[in-house]
């Protein structure tokens, strides 16, 4: 082969093997976002694993996330086989601090990691996250930050 050639299929190879993507892997996680981003969240994330921050919050039907920047958006938390306990009557720590379950007044603001369930395209405020991790717990009444 003469160098010209080398050089040509090297800079072919090397344009091939790069990839352009506005749209994080499946298996990573992006930034926390905020439950009011759930319209901008399901559109590009379903599917994947996400971050989210709100209000926790006691609902009839179960748990979710809320925000008071955004009244009617909502981001419902299901159960996962391996996921920690999701209405915070453990560990000890947040039953001490939040009661159980935890959607009481002493809040908490809690960031949730999980895989984005699919959204009912004319509902776009409400979203389904099956959690695997809960951090970073925040009382709404004291400040008090737990991280567990």
């Amino acid at each position: 082969m003469n160098i010209r050639t080398v050089i040509v299929v090297s800079v072919l190879g090397l344009l091939g093997g790069c990839s352009k993507s506005t749209h994080p892997a499946v298996g990573t996680i992006a930034v926390v976002q905020s439950v009011c981003d759930l319209p901008a969240i399901q559109a590009a994330r379903e599917g994947q694993r996400v971050k989210v921050r709100g209000l926790f919050t006691m609902h009839a039907h179960g748990f979710f996330l809320r925000d008071e920047k955004c009244p009617g958006y909502m981001l419902i938390l299901n159960h996962a086989a391996n996921s920690p306990d999701i209405s915070l009557c453990t560990p000890d720590r947040l039953l001490q601090v939040f009661g159980c379950p935890g959607g009481n007044d002493n809040g908490p603001i809690v960031t949730v990691s999980g895989v984005l369930g699919p959204s009912k395209k004319t509902m776009p405020e409400v979203g389904i996250i099956t959690v695997d991790e809960m951090a970073d717990f925040e009382n709404v009444r004291t400040g008090e930050r737990l991280n567990l």
